[in-house]
């Protein structure tokens, strides 16, 4: 058994043998070393409708789609195999597509005889967005010549079918949902917090400027008491009454005896004789 090299590739890929739908003109693109590239083709999305856009009946082709953290696809190459009885291959995923975090789980050996595209389920396990654009490279094929014939053929590739759909999750490891979770949590957080406030803090402001009112209210009135009694002490002073004045300060609130001072300042006004 050997592996087969670029030139050997080329010569049976022109001819139709071994990996179809690559072209005079790029296969000095897409053989070389001793490997042959894969592109994408159909674009499968799990849990999608059938008759929708990425079931098995309306398959994403020719269509960019874009995998965000945790979602799956079921990806067929844009190529086909046709493998002889005397041919096998190994399939890995190209190494940049790795290292962007696209997680492919079923790559690996095609029996000879195989004929058809191949199908492989992504995960996108990255943090960001993976771009699947059409015709975009993703897998690398290694091509080996066996000794002898094998007895039993590979057979033809199986069509990605609705059952398969259904039995993937769209979503790895409810990325999303735990998402959609995790922010709904966070709003009752927020509705509890002001909830919170706003039978806790609001009457304690509340109260606040009740506080801050009365000191007000209390300067304020203060300070018309003291216009008052000075309007009271010049009057008695005109009257000859300070004396009386002194007495009451001392013996009475202010208000009250604002009271009494104005009313007797209104009796000695009465009882004084106009000139």
């Amino acid at each position: 058994m050997g592996l087969l090299v670029d030139t050997a590739l080329r010569t049976k890929i022109l001819a139709g043998d071994l990996v179809l739908g690559i072209s005079a003109a790029d296969v000095n693109t897409y053989v070389h070393g001793c490997a042959v590239e894969l592109h994408i083709g159909d674009v499968f999305i799990p849990g999608s409708k059938e008759g929708r856009l990425g079931s098995t009946t309306a398959p994403r082709r020719n269509l960019p789609h874009c995998l965000h953290e945790g979602e799956t696809a079921v990806i067929s190459t844009l190529e086909t195999f046709k493998l002889d009885d005397m041919h096998t291959a190994v399939v890995f995923p190209v190494s940049s597509v790795s290292f962007k975090g696209l997680l492919m789980t079923n790559p690996g050996h095609v029996d000879p005889g195989f004929t058809g595209a191949l199908h492989v389920t992504v995960i996108n396990m990255g943090s960001k967005p993976y771009p699947l654009e059409p015709g975009g490279r993703f897998l690398r094929a290694l091509i080996f010549g066996l000794d002898t014939k094998v007895s039993t053929s590979g057979g033809t590739a199986k069509t990605v079918s609705a059952e398969l759909l259904d039995t993937l999750s769209p979503d790895f490891l409810s990325v999303r949902k735990r998402g959609v979770e995790a922010a709904k949590n966070e709003v009752a957080k927020s509705v509890r917090t002001n909830t919170i406030v706003t039978y806790l803090v609001a009457p304690a402001l509340a109260t606040v400027a009740a506080a801050i009112a009365a000191i007000v209210t209390s300067s304020l009135a203060e300070r018309a008491y003291s216009g008052r009694l000075e309007k009271v002490q010049q009057e008695l002073t005109d009257l000859k009454g300070a004396e009386r004045l002194e007495k009451l300060e001392a013996e009475v609130p202010l208000e009250t005896r604002l009271l009494e001072i104005e009313r007797r300042i209104d009796d000695v006004k009465a009882q004084k004789p106009s000139k």
